[in-house]
C-alpha cells in the first residue's frame, strides 16, 4: 500500500517537473529547469496521501485563526463599518469603465452608406449627455459626505432636528464623550462651505494615504494568516515519506528532461518525455523506499521490532 502511494506521488512529481520545464524550453531552459524542480518537489510532496492533507486543512485553518484571532477581529470590525467613500469610488469606476467599453467605437465618425451622413458623433453626444447626468448626480451626492467627513474627523458632529423648532436641521458639535450644553451649529452658507472644504481635505487624505494604509494592513494580515496556515499544515502532514516523494519524483523528471529534451521536438515526443519522466520518478521512489529506506534505515519497521 505504501509502495503504491509513493509510486503514484513520484510519478506525479516527475510528470509535472517535465511539463513545467518544457513550457520554457528551449529559449529559457534554465528557468524551465528551476521551475520544473519547484513544481516537482511541491507536487511530489503534496501528492503522497492527499487525503491526509484534506483532513488536515480544517485543523490548520482553525489553528491559524486562533493564533491570529486579534487580527481577524480587527479586519471584521473594519469591514462591518460603513465605507461610503470606497463604495462611491467603486461605483464611479464601474460607470466610467462601462462607458469606455461601450462607447470606445463612438469616437470614430462612422458614415452611414445609405445617407452618407456621419453617425458616430450622434453616439458621442448621447454618451456625453448621459455621463454629464451621472457626474451631476455624483457631485450632488458628494457634498454631504464631504461635510460628514469634516464633522466626523474634525468636529465630531452629527445632524439632528433642532430643539428650537424654527431653525430646521442643525449640525451639533459632539466630543467624545459628548458634553452637556454644547450649542448647535447653524446650517449657514459659511458653515457649509467651511465644512465642505474641510471634508474635501479629509477625502483627499483618505485617497492618498488612508486607503493605501488599510490595503497594506489587509495584505499584511492576509500574508500572516496564510503563513500561519501553511506552517500548521506543514507540521500536521510532514513525514519522511513526503520528502522521499518530493526528491525522487523531481529527480526522475530532471533526468528525463536533461536526457531527452534536446531531441523532443514534436508534441508526441514531448508527451513521451513527460510520461517517461513520471515513470522514472516512480522507479526512483520505489527503489529508494524498498531498498534504502526499509532495508537499510528501517524507516517503516515497527517500534517493537526495531527496539528488539
Amino acid at each position: 500500500m505504501e509502495t503504491r502511494k509513493i509510486a503514484v506521488a513520484c510519478f506525479i512529481g516527475g510528470v509535472l517537473c517535465c511539463t513545467v520545464a518544457l513550457l520554457f524550453a528551449p529559449a529559457y531552459w534554465w528557468l524551465g529547469l528551476l521551475s520544473g524542480i519547484a513544481a516537482g518537489v511541491t507536487s511530489g510532496y503534496i501528492s503522497y496521501d492527499f487525503r491526509e492533507i484534506l483532513k488536515a486543512v480544517p485543523v490548520a485553518l482553525r489553528a491559524a485563526e486562533r493564533r491570529g484571532s486579534s487580527a481577524v477581529n480587527f479586519v471584521e470590525e473594519w469591514l462591518h463599518k460603513p465605507h461610503p467613500f470606497i463604495y462611491l469610488s467603486l461605483f464611479i469606476s464601474v460607470v466610467f469603465f462601462s462607458w469606455l467599453m461601450t462607447g470606445k467605437d463612438s469616437f470614430t465618425n462612422h458614415v452611414d452608406p445609405r445617407t452618407g451622413m456621419g453617425i458616430g458623433y450622434e453616439l458621442d453626444y448621447m454618451t456625453i449627455l448621459l455621463m454629464s447626468i451621472v457626474v451631476f448626480e455624483i457631485t450632488g451626492m458628494l457634498v454631504i459626505p464631504y461635510i460628514v467627513a469634516s464633522g466626523t474627523v474634525a468636529d465630531y458632529c452629527y445632524w439632528s432636528p433642532s430643539p428650537y423648532g424654527d431653525n430646521g436641521l442643525m449640525l451639533w458639535r459632539m466630543s467624545k464623550p459628548r458634553r452637556e450644553g454644547d450649542k448647535p451649529a447653524q446650517l449657514t452658507y459659511a458653515n457649509v462651505a467651511r465644512w465642505f472644504v474641510m471634508g474635501l481635505g479629509v477625502i483627499v487624505l483618505f485617497f492618498i494615504w488612508t486607503i493605501w494604509k488599510y490595503i497594506a494592513i489587509g495584505f499584511w494580515l492576509t500574508l500572516c494568516f496564510f503563513s500561519r496556515f501553511v506552517w500548521h499544515l506543514f507540521k500536521l502532514i510532514h513525514s519522511e515519506k513526503r520528502v522521499l516523494c518530493a526528491i525522487d519524483g523531481t529527480l526522475g523528471g530532471v533526468a528525463s528532461y536533461i536526457w531527452l529534451a534536446s531531441s523532443a521536438t514534436t508534441f508526441a515526443e514531448q508527451t513521451a518525455l513527460v510520461i517517461f519522466g513520471g515513470f522514472l520518478g516512480a522507479a526512483f521512489g520505489v527503489a529508494n523506499w524498498e531498498i534504502i529506506s526499509k532495508r537499510i534505515f528501517h524507516i517503516d519497521a515497527p517500534v517493537n521490532s526495531a527496539s528488539a
